[in-house]
């Protein structure tokens, strides 16, 4: 989802001036308006995987990350724009918190650098990248890469919906104990 973040944002603030006509001024209190979704989703995410499950929360906040991507793109209003890109963040927020819990309850705790620092790598690698196809797609209509990105995101949400789901049966992953050492 960080990636087609990055696609997608790679342009916002031409969207909001020559789209949406927003003043240079204001470009501040927009995207602020739009950390409110991201902070909300990072404080309500723990409750939710509390009272629906992890894989249930995933699913959901990646489906709405995703909508909320593609409905950014897809309107001319600029309320619903705001509103948009602030349920997606705060899709994307919710998602990050089981997302993390979930790594760390799977990966035993000797290779958890290991496996964090190759999934750091490549996404922070891809950034850039999105970024500049983002910006490359962009040149075509500013709202193009909300739309590609939040379509791509929903649909690959429900293609990997049953491995998204499972998330909740995944038991912790077990650190073999040395020969010789007590259990």
């Amino acid at each position: 989802m960080a990636r087609v973040g990055a696609f997608a944002q790679g342009s916002v603030v031409l969207l909001l001036l020559q789209t949406f006509h927003v003043p240079a001024a204001l470009i501040g209190v927009v995207t602020a308006a739009v950390g409110v979704g991201a902070l909300v989703g990072a404080l309500v995410s723990s409750r939710f995987v509390e009272h629906v499950g992890r894989g249930r929360v995933m699913f959901w906040a990646m489906l709405l990350g995703g909508i909320g991507t593609l409905g950014v793109g897809v309107t001319g209003n600029l309320v619903v724009a705001i509103a948009a890109y602030a349920i997606g963040a705060f899709g994307v927020s919710v998602w990050n918190v089981p997302w993390g819990a979930l790594r760390q309850a799977i990966i035993p705790s000797g290779m958890l650098g290991r496996a964090l620092g190759i999934v750091r790598t490549i996404g922070w690698g891809m950034t850039p990248i999105a970024t500049v196809l983002g910006g490359f797609v962009a040149r075509i209509d500013l709202r193009l890469p909300f739309v590609i990105g939040g379509a791509l995101v929903v649909v690959l949400t429900l293609v990997a919906s049953r491995l998204i789901l499972s998330a909740s049966t995944q038991a912790p992953a077990e650190v073999p104990v040395p020969e010789g050492q007590p259990s």
